[in-house]
């Protein structure tokens, strides 16, 4: 085969080795061939603490109710990958780059503040020599959905408005999505890379009260309750008890057993229990979700207790509370049964062997037991006779 000696020809020849997804190349004005940026060029993380990317696995359970209710501060990171540092020199730097969240972002079509917030933005020569840029944004804003009818949560039409009540009526969960968008000289937007984070702001369901029983034991009460279908319920995590002590003590020391479930404690109220989802109040560890009862141990006889199951999901969201109440009864052994079963004589037996005298004096109690004693022998003498 000829090699070929035109520049213009080799060109034409490698122009069918390109790849849909890689970056493609262009002449620039002074004649030097620019890199367009691809998306595995940019790393998008998300971090609770700055400077400590999620997991993949935390990052679909961190957004949740709890978290959206105390508005925790997030960070979006964005930086180049080593692909993405490769190719610094030879991209067009002129524009600006931005950072935004929502869904759609790219569209511009004149609705992108309806659907879409802008996080950060900048000009492209800046980020690219930073290689690098951490914006600090709230988990209530991540977890404004404005997917369903174009809508913004609790917000009005034409602005994108942080959710103000940590809901998402009538969705178990959604994906939203984080956008890096880079503008020409002409002002036309290009969607670089966007990733996808899982907001799940939505408990278990409610379980209905009158299914839920509560049975009083020796130093414990059991709680049994049907469950919650997981045909439905496709990321239920488990069950857990919480109980109090006369309505409003706690039962178990802090940590006895650890929460499972998430609470925004910035929205406890003073005196908060087991109604409010107050983690102290945990009197379980984490219970399966094929798991239909639990036995809550080392209580006290004679003293009322609020018992309580809670199913949660997997981004510790947990279902509302249902409260029931019961007292420890001490378990009566055969012979506390037998010596106290008529309870305007306790300590007195009614019936049996030692019973069968008068009155229940010694004498009574003797005779008794002689004429039991006679009547066993007769039935002996009866029987050899028969022999």
């Amino acid at each position: 085969m000829r090699p070929l000696r035109h520049p213009a020809l080799l060109l034409a020849a490698l122009a069918p080795c390109s790849v849909a997804g890689t970056a493609a190349a262009q002449i620039l004005d002074g004649g030097t061939t620019a890199t367009t940026f691809a998306s595995g060029d940019f790393f998008i993380g998300v971090q609770h603490e700055m400077g400590a990317n999620l997991s993949d696995f935390d990052v679909a359970r961190f957004f949740n109710k709890a978290h959206c209710d105390c508005d925790e501060t997030v960070y979006v990171y964005v930086a180049l990958t080593d692909s993405g540092f490769a190719k610094r020199a030879v991209v067009d730097r002129t524009g600006n780059i931005e950072f935004w969240v929502g869904s759609d972002c790219g569209n511009n079509d004149g609705l992108r503040t309806q659907r879409c917030s802008l996080l950060s933005a900048q000009t492209l020569a800046a980020f690219l020599n930073d290689g690098r840029i951490t914006i600090a944004t709230s988990a209530r804003v991540l977890s404004t959905n404005t997917t369903v009818g174009g809508v913004v949560d609790g917000g009005t039409i034409g602005s994108f408005t942080p959710n103000p009540t940590c809901t998402t009526p009538g969705l178990e969960s959604f994906n939203q999505t984080i956008f890096v968008i880079t503008y020409s000289s002409q002002g036309s937007p290009q969607v670089l890379a966007s990733r996808q984070i899982l907001i799940d702001l939505t408990a278990p369901p409610d379980q209905n009260p009158d299914d839920i029983q509560l049975q009083p034991g020796n130093e414990a009460l059991v709680i049994s309750w049907p469950g919650v279908d997981s045909a439905i319920i496709t990321d239920l995590l488990g069950y857990q008890v919480l109980c109090n002590r006369a309505g409003a003590l706690q039962v178990f020391a802090d940590n006895t057993f650890g929460a499972e479930f998430q609470t925004c404690s910035n929205n406890l109220p003073d005196g908060a229990g087991v109604a409010e989802l107050n983690p102290k109040f945990i009197c379980s560890p984490l219970l399966s979700p094929t798991t239909r009862s639990y036995r809550v141990k080392i209580l006290q006889n004679g003293i009322n207790y609020g018992v309580a199951v809670v199913a949660i999901d997997r981004s510790g969201n947990a279902s509302a509370p249902f409260i029931l109440y019961d007292k420890p009864i001490k378990t009566k052994s055969f012979y506390d049964v037998y010596r106290n079963d008529d309870p305007d004589h306790p300590g007195t037996a009614t019936g049996g062997l030692c019973a069968l005298g008068a009155g229940g004096s010694s004498r009574g109690a003797l005779g008794g037991l002689g004429a039991a004693l006679a009547i066993a022998a007769l039935a002996i003498a009866r029987r050899r006779r028969r022999r």
